[in-house]
């Protein structure tokens, strides 16, 4: 009678267990998972959309966002362009927070998202019109900065405008160029040039 160790000693047995866990294995575990990134953000970015609540499609697009942020840089070339049109869409999203998310997972594709810059700047319109609201019911920007506790959703949308539009700089670069930039009084704009 053959022991376990004896068996293991066989270079065909050996081979043969190792087929078979390489046949038991997920393939996309293994080689393809690129390939279910694309489907796993549709899954996600369409969860979003169906959300029941403000609540719910606020913590869903966290989790959306949060998959992006997690995504390697060779895993965003197989985002399709429908993706990214979906989540330009959200752009259009009465809240804050869930147009920030969606110009942060653009942002984070890079050139890939060009295709989203036009739905980028009129977001960031109607995001400056809402902010010289704000600005105007408070009569101090500091107040409405402090009162959320981050920067504009206008500081979110050029900042992803800048990182598609000069994929080769940083989010260093934005602020540098971001707080650079003075009208003719000497005071920040928060405006920035392509290709500065």
């Amino acid at each position: 009678m053959h022991n376990a160790s004896s068996f293991l000693r066989q270079p065909l047995a050996v081979a043969s267990i190792l087929l078979l866990v390489l046949l038991a294995t997920p393939w996309h575990l293994s080689f393809g998972q690129d390939e279910d990134v694309n489907r796993v953000l549709q899954n996600l970015v369409a969860r979003v959309e169906a959300a029941p609540s403000d609540r719910a499609r606020m913590e869903r697009v966290s989790d959306m966002s949060g998959y992006v942020a997690k995504l390697k840089k060779s895993a965003i070339s197989a985002i399709d362009d429908q993706t990214i049109d979906r989540i330009a869409e959200l752009l259009r999203d009465p809240s804050g927070y869930v147009r920030r998310s969606a110009a942060y997972s653009l942002r984070r594709f890079g050139a890939r998202s060009r295709r989203a810059l036009p739905a980028l700047r009129h977001a960031l319109s109607e995001a400056e019109r809402q902010l010289e609201l704000e600005i105007r019911r408070t009569k101090e920007f500091k107040f409405a900065v402090v009162r959320t506790g981050s920067p504009p959703l206008t500081f979110t949308i050029e900042e992803a405008i800048y990182l598609i539009e000069n994929p080769e700089k940083s989010e260093e670069d934005f602020l540098s160029d971001y707080r650079k930039e003075k009208d003719e009084n000497g005071n920040t704009t928060g405006r920035y040039e392509q290709g500065k």
